[in-house]
């Protein structure tokens, strides 16, 4: 029996997606909205969000120049009608300008968060750009709100849970090449300077993989207190377009061995910091999964 939607459920759903992740393409919100919606009644409760002022339709020197991307409108008096339409502070509903070569990286980042979200129910996903107004991430990376470049893009909070512990996984998704110097930056503070268990790098390219683990194969970040006794397993790599495919649970640790996620992390939640070891991870998935990924393939 198909699930009865509410009047005006659909844009609200649609609203809080946009307040979330910000601007998002069509493809995008259809992918992400439940339960599923056609395309024509989501182009039509895109419309009506549109006649109303809440939502701009972007058109962006993307695709071809037929990138469309959706967002909230940021007018004083747009922001106050949609605050009482959500029944949110209008605080709730700013957000920054988004580049148009932000887009592509942050609807990534938004199609990840998603994932994230729905495979483990309980985490809080953070991004990047909600940092200031969340003292626990600022706690968790030990940076202010200002210091942009020292944010991952997603920071994963999975909260304590009976004898399993809080810990604080960062995602970076990685598009283009980045210097030796900012990458060497970016890692000592994740290992030396963070209260993150964990780091995932979802990257485009083979190419930009293998950049940053030759960064972190130097002797500093392996001899980390902190974390050198699980360094081999602090830092995973994903192919960032695997999240089209069930394969994206399948990563890969700094010494190229397959991990299954969902092992790695039940294994930082079950173990206290100074007590994990390399020798001591199931990186291995069960036997379900690999009967389940077999019949889909």
């Amino acid at each position: 029996m198909k699930k009865l939607i509410k009047k005006h459920e659909r844009a609200k759903q649609i609203i809080q997606l946009l307040i979330l992740h910000g601007p998002l393409s069509f493809r995008a919100l259809q992918r992400m909205i439940e339960p599923y919606i056609k395309k024509r009644r989501l182009l039509d409760a895109l419309k009506r969000l549109q006649q109303r002022g809440f939502v701009n339709r972007r058109f962006e020197r993307l695709f071809g120049g037929r990138g469309i991307f959706y967002n909230l409108v940021q007018y004083d008096e747009a922001l106050a009608e949609l605050s009482e339409f959500m029944g949110l502070p209008v605080s709730k509903l700013k957000q920054p300008h988004f580049r148009y070569k932000e887009l592509l990286h942050s609807e990534c980042c938004a199609l990840w968060a998603d994932a994230f979200q729905r495979l483990f129910p309980e985490v809080q996903v953070i991004r990047d750009f909600e940092f200031k107004n969340n003292s626990n991430a600022e706690q968790i990376m030990l940076v202010s709100a200002n210091e942009l470049d020292l944010h991952p893009d997603l920071l994963l909070v999975f909260p304590k849970n009976g004898d399993q512990k809080e810990i604080a996984l960062a995602v970076e998704i990685e598009r283009s090449y980045k210097s030796v110097k900012r990458l060497r930056q970016k890692l000592k503070k994740y290992a030396n300077g963070t209260f993150v268990d964990g780091i995932i790098y979802l990257c485009d390219s083979r190419y930009i993989a293998n950049s940053i683990s030759k960064v972190y194969e130097t002797k500093p970040l392996q001899t980390s207190k902190r974390v050198g006794h699980y360094s081999e397993n602090f830092l995973l790599f994903g192919d960032a377009d695997s999240i089209h495919t069930k394969s994206f649970l399948e990563m890969l640790n700094s010494r190229l061995r397959t991990v299954f996620l969902p092992s790695w992390i039940t294994y930082l939640r079950d173990t206290r910091l100074n007590s994990r070891r390399d020798s001591k991870f199931d990186l291995s998935a069960p036997k379900c999964w690999q009967h389940e990924k077999n019949q889909d393939s």
